[in-house]
C-alpha cells in the first residue's frame, strides 16, 4: 500500500513537470513559473517527509 502511494506521488510530480515544460496555452510559462517551482518544492518536501516516516516505521 505504501508503495502505491509513493508511486502516485512520483507520477503526479512527473505530470506536473511535463505540463510545466510543454504548456498548450501561450504565456503560460511566464505566468506560472513561480507556482510550478513552489509545487515541485512541495512534492520534494512531502517525499522526504514520507521517506523519513517510512524509514522510521520499518526500523522501529
Amino acid at each position: 500500500m505504501i508503495f502505491v502511494i509513493l508511486a502516485l506521488v512520483v507520477v503526479a510530480a512527473i505530470g506536473t513537470v511535463m505540463v510545466g515544460l510543454k504548456p498548450k496555452e501561450s504565456g503560460y510559462g511566464t505566468r506560472t513559473k513561480k507556482n510550478l517551482t513552489r509545487l515541485i518544492a512541495i512534492y520534494a518536501v512531502c517525499t522526504v517527509i514520507f521517506l523519513g516516516i517510512f524509514i522510521y516505521y520499518f526500523n522501529k
